[in-house]
């Protein structure tokens, strides 16, 4: 009888976390919804780890209380936001210090900003920018604690943080070969951001994919990274008073998906 009466304890108290989150879900979209299209925000999760949040509603314990809990956290969303895309940023940056450190080169932190500088994850292998690594959704997990499992089996989300830790990483040999491509197009290195990159938007074909049966084989400038191909390259430039074609060999490419 007693065994009964934990269980029964114990799965109201699951089934009353799953609806906070899923409340917080609902007050994260409505707040999403007065951001610009393209803004970075983070997920359900990031913002139920942020320890003002997670302070507010575990001291909720009825309805009443939980929506006056999301009352109060809801004028603090704008620096709830900042805070878990800074620590997410910091990740991101960490791995590259350590791969900068690890081969023996300064770091220089204007390089997160650059169109070179490329994540990947190790999961679906895309290649990614830094907001995109932000906001990346695989739908592969690696193994995760009690309170991780918890959080995702209730909103099928993990934190950003708990994602850039277990599957994206950071490699300079990525980012020296995407270089050529970059350098191809007359771009600066030191310079170019995917801001940058997106405007001139080069269009790279496989010359030997492309025939009378396939057509024309492209890709835009991001997926040329993501594997291997040995066949040669060109790049159209798709600028109004530029169309120069550049060769280019042993470039890496194929799909990818974010």
């Amino acid at each position: 009888m007693e065994q009964t009466k934990t269980n029964r304890l114990y799965r109201e108290r699951e089934e009353f976390f799953r609806h906070k989150l899923r409340r917080l879900r609902e007050i994260r979209k409505e707040y999403s919804l007065t951001l610009p299209p393209n803004q970075v925000f983070p997920n359900t999760a990031d913002i139920y780890s942020h320890p003002t949040v997670k302070e507010a509603l575990s001291d909720a314990v009825s309805n009443e209380v939980l929506e006056e809990a999301l009352t109060r956290i809801q004028p603090s969303l704008p620096k709830i936001v900042d805070d878990c895309l800074e620590l997410s940023k910091q990740a991101l940056a960490s791995l590259v210090i350590d791969e900068y450190n690890g081969k023996n080169k300064s770091f220089n932190p204007s390089v997160l900003e650059l169109a070179a500088t490329l994540f990947r994850c190790k999961s679906c292998y895309c290649d990614l920018t830094l907001d995109q690594a932000l906001v990346h959704k695989c739908r592969y997990y690696y193994d995760y604690d009690s309170t991780t499992k918890a959080v995702r089996d209730a909103i099928d989300e993990v934190t950003t943080l708990y994602r850039i830790r277990t599957t994206i990483i950071f490699s300079l040999a990525s980012l020296e070969s995407f270089v050529s491509v970059l350098g191809a197009c007359g771009i600066d290195l030191n310079m170019a951001t995917v801001a940058d990159m997106n405007a001139i938007d080069p269009v790279m074909e496989c010359l030997d994919c492309s025939n009378a049966e396939r057509g024309r084989v492209t890709m835009r400038w991001l997926s040329v990274v993501s594997d291997q191909c040995l066949f040669p390259w060109f790049v159209h430039m798709n600028t109004p008073d530029s169309r120069n074609t550049f060769s280019l060999s042993h470039i890496p490419r194929s799909p990818c998906r974010f």
